[in-house]
């Protein structure tokens, strides 16, 4: 019999809440900042991507349709699907506050968003924004399932409407 010791992985999936914001902001600024597109064009410093992540986590996990993936015998967030029930809106009171490179980040997302309004002629929906899961747990299909569970989040909350 082979003494092999590695344990099988479980991951558990649930909402995230206000405690989960830290946990969020890391995994963004690790595993998700560093490989999008419109942060490696500006060259995002480690600061800047702090700045990114702290305003987006703080603004999308309080709205309560995102979900985090947990490793079960770490307790440690190896993934989540961001959700938002509401379209970006850059806080007024931090907008002179923001480093340069992530207003225009954070521009873009508010003009992008405000088209979905424009051409959906109501701002009554979901937006599926980031799924992201650790490089360590990668290819072993998190990413599919908080798919899945964001789709079947959806669609029981809807049910309820």
């Amino acid at each position: 019999m082979e003494q092999n010791m590695e344990r099988k992985l479980q991951i558990v999936y649930r909402l995230l809440g206000d405690d989960d914001i830290n946990d969020v902001i890391e995994l963004l600024i690790e595993h998700y900042l560093p490989n999008e597109s419109m942060s490696k064009c500006l060259s995002l410093t480690n600061e800047e991507m702090r700045w990114y992540a702290d305003d987006v986590a703080r603004d999308v996990v309080p709205q309560g349709v995102s979900i985090g993936a947990f490793d079960s015998v770490s307790k440690k967030m190896c993934g989540l699907s961001m959700g938002k029930l509401k379209c970006y809106k850059i806080p007024s009171s931090r907008r002179s506050k923001v480093p340069e490179k992530v207003l225009y980040m954070q521009r873009f997302e508010e003009w992008s968003e405000s088209c979905l309004t424009e051409e959906l002629g109501t701002s009554n929906f979901v937006i599926g924004d980031i799924i992201v899961v650790s490089s360590e747990y990668s290819n072993r299909g998190i990413g599919t399932e908080l798919t899945n569970k964001f789709v079947e989040f959806l669609l029981d909350l809807f049910d309820k409407l």
